[in-house]
């Protein structure tokens, strides 16, 4: 992405996507999300946060020991479901 053009404005790159991924934790009552959501950022270089969250996400619930916790994983640049 090159912050000095605006988004568009080329045809060949015209925006950016970012893939994410929330895995839901288990929400009782009135809630219906985390007030602070756990977000994964497994490093690197090369690894998909997108495909770290959808296997792992279930499991780290448990590890930390909050199933109401609800957890995000992302792509950056260049990464399997960001473009």
């Amino acid at each position: 992405m090159d912050y000095n053009r605006p988004l568009n404005a080329v045809k060949d790159n015209p925006k950016v996507h970012i893939g994410l991924i929330l895995v839901p934790g288990i929400h009782s009552g009135t809630e219906k999300a985390s007030k602070s959501p756990l977000l994964l950022n497994p490093g690197g270089p090369g690894g998909s946060g997108f495909m770290f969250g959808l296997g792992a996400g279930h499991a780290i619930q448990q590890l930390v020991g909050a199933l109401d916790q609800d957890v995000i994983g992302f792509d950056p640049r260049g990464i399997l479901t960001t473009t």
